[in-house]
């Protein structure tokens, strides 16, 4: 039951809000789903939680969470990589924050070297990272 109200709920966010820099539409929105669409688009509420179980399609990047939302593979890259996540000096960054003059440049920022283990593992993202689909010139949005 919980999981069928999830998705009926994840529907209507989706339909209710497309794009995660568009306005929330006033109109046939009661005032409890106008304050979870604007709290899952708001960077100032914390909507971890709300954001967890939700995928995003990689636009431009600019409200994006790069370790802790779903956009490159079917986890968010904190779970799929929790060694590097917890040697990271940035675990609140943006994806777009590694946008380098029309480059994407994977600058990621350590507490300590890595060990031999760990840059394997960071090879693997890097991988994974390279695989990503990112448009400059586009909004990122909920799928």
């Amino acid at each position: 039951m919980t999981k069928l109200v999830g998705q009926t709920s994840l529907r209507k966010i989706q339909t209710e809000v497309h794009q995660w820099g568009a306005p929330i539409q006033e109109k046939k929105l009661s005032g409890i789903w106008r304050g979870i669409c604007s709290t899952i688009t708001s960077k100032d509420h914390d909507n971890t939680f709300i954001r967890a179980g939700c995928k995003l399609k990689m636009g431009n990047g600019n409200h994006v969470n790069f370790w802790s939302d779903t956009w490159l593979t079917d986890f968010c890259l904190a779970n799929s990589y929790p060694a590097l996540f917890c040697l990271s000096s940035s675990k609140a960054g943006i994806v777009s924050q590694y946008w380098i003059e029309d480059t994407w440049y994977w600058n990621l920022k350590w507490i300590r070297s890595l060990r031999t283990r760990e840059n394997l593992m960071f090879q693997r993202l890097i991988f994974d990272l390279n695989l990503a689909v990112i448009h400059r010139s586009k909004e990122d949005r909920l799928v």
